[in-house]
């Protein structure tokens, strides 16, 4: 018996015994060993049952066209059938490059693209794929892409890849930032933003317990409940006050602090806050 045919035997005998990913290397083994357009159409169908439907499409398409050409029209039957079923579940992406880019190399997960598949969508089994864009002198782009199980093209448009040659501007002329102080101005800032965040909650709460409180109250006369919402808001309103204006001078400081150039004394930074009966405070302080 030739290797192809006691590999394609491997093959049969592994799928009666539900080893599915053993019959499909025995069947691609087959076929390597000896192309036959039965071998194909058992590989295809075995790549399906494994779940790699996007390579047993492209299978069942290169066997339908080997059955056409052969005059078998129950093959090309079968084939059409299966292409058909699985062009409803395998989703696709169509990879547009720019006119300047036409002789990029493209690649998915590794493996190069022939140019000629690039005018029609992709079929690709769903999960993470890696798409890689290369050209000779210029910047490779590159792009996690994500596909769902259900049927649909992805476009995806390829911007036009930089070229090598414009590197960057000399160290000289390039910004320099005190890494320190940058680090300080980005807390520095947050905490600004935060800050200002805080103030915009309790000018918020400010409103409702004024709103509150009017329910209770008629003219100047407020009932106990009227008297505490009407402090709260008080202390609402104040600590929205020392917050906005804590939140600006820190978003101002942290701006300075990230933009300043090396060489000048590092920062020495000093904050306070605290809660009083009127409502709060927040100071900040330092020698830059």
């Amino acid at each position: 018996m030739a290797p192809a045919d006691i590999a394609f035997a491997r093959g049969k005998s592994l799928v009666d015994g539900g080893d599915i990913d053993g019959a499909c290397e025995a069947f691609a083994e087959s076929y390597r060993l000896e192309p036959a357009l039965g071998t194909l159409l058992n590989l295809a169908w075995c790549h399906e049952q494994a779940n790699k439907l996007a390579l047993a499409l492209a299978e069942y398409e290169r066997a339908r066209a080997q059955a056409e050409e052969a005059g078998q029209s129950k093959r090309v039957r079968f084939a059409s059938l299966r292409i058909e079923a699985l062009l409803k579940s395998v989703p696709r992406i169509l990879v547009e490059l720019t006119p300047a880019d036409q002789q990029a190399v493209v690649s998915l997960d590794g493996a190069p693209v022939d140019p000629a598949t690039l005018r029609e969508p992709i079929p690709l089994d769903p999960g993470e794929h890696q798409l890689t864009v290369r050209a000779q002198n210029r910047r490779p782009f590159e792009r996690q892409v994500r596909l769902g199980p259900q049927a649909g093209v992805v476009r995806i448009l390829v911007p036009k890849l930089d070229d090598l040659s414009a590197t960057a501007p000399p160290l000289r002329e390039t910004l320099s930032v005190d890494t320190q102080s940058r680090t300080v101005g980005i807390v520095v800032g947050g905490a600004g933003v935060l800050a200002v965040g805080a103030g915009t909650y309790f000018g918020l709460r400010t409103f409702s317990l004024k709103r509150d409180s009017d329910g209770h109250c008629q003219g100047s006369y407020c009932d106990d409940t009227g008297l505490e919402l009407s402090r709260d808001a008080q202390r609402a309103a104040a600590l929205s006050t020392i917050s906005f204006v804590a939140g600006g001078a820190a978003i101002a400081v942290g701006t300075w602090l990230m933009l300043r150039s090396p060489g000048g004394a590092r920062p020495q930074l000093r904050a306070q806050a605290g809660a009083c009966p009127a409502g709060g405070y927040m100071g900040l302080a330092g020698d830059f």
